[in-house]
């Protein structure tokens, strides 16, 4: 696992950020966070790239300076998750984003109490401009933030 801050020169991470934390973003419901069944929670996405091609107008605005700065050859799927607070932490279930071998990388757009927990009991927490990158192998879950509005991260799946 590698977790890299500052991520994004600041000017480009602003960008971003005022774009996906912005009100006149497009998101889309997802009716459940891990799984359609997970604790009747859900999220938004938004996907920039799957299914080998491009999904969004803001694909290259958002994707390629932070695709840039990884080592990869070929990009499976880039989306943006929001989650909206909750009254306390909650976890869903632990999972690998794909069935095959591939790399994870999960960029925090904002700061906040919420985080990613791996099974092995380890957490990174959502700090701003933060990029973690590891084996899709590793089981992950997300847990929900109790102190901001919103939690929002890109998930980039990679090989």
């Amino acid at each position: 696992m590698k977790i890299i801050e500052n991520f994004l020169p600041d000017e480009i991470f602003e960008k971003i950020q005022n774009l996906l934390m912005g009100s006149k973003f497009d998101w889309h419901y997802a009716p459940g966070v891990a799984t359609h069944d997970d604790n009747d929670d859900f999220y938004f996405t938004h996907n920039f790239y799957e299914y080998e091609q491009q999904q969004s107008k803001h694909f290259e605005l958002v994707t390629h300076p932070i695709m840039g700065r990884v080592n990869f050859n070929f990009m499976i799927r880039a989306r943006a998750n929001c989650y909206v607070r909750k009254p306390e932490h909650c976890q869903n279930g632990f999972h690998t984003d794909q069935s095959f071998s591939h790399t994870v990388g999960l960029f925090s757009v904002n700061t906040n109490n919420g985080y990613t927990l791996f099974e092995d009991g380890t957490k990174h927490e959502s700090k701003a401009n933060t990029m973690i990158v590891f084996p899709g192998d590793m089981k992950h879950a997300s847990v929900s933030q109790t102190d901001e509005k919103i939690r929002v991260n890109i998930n980039f799946n990679f090989v």
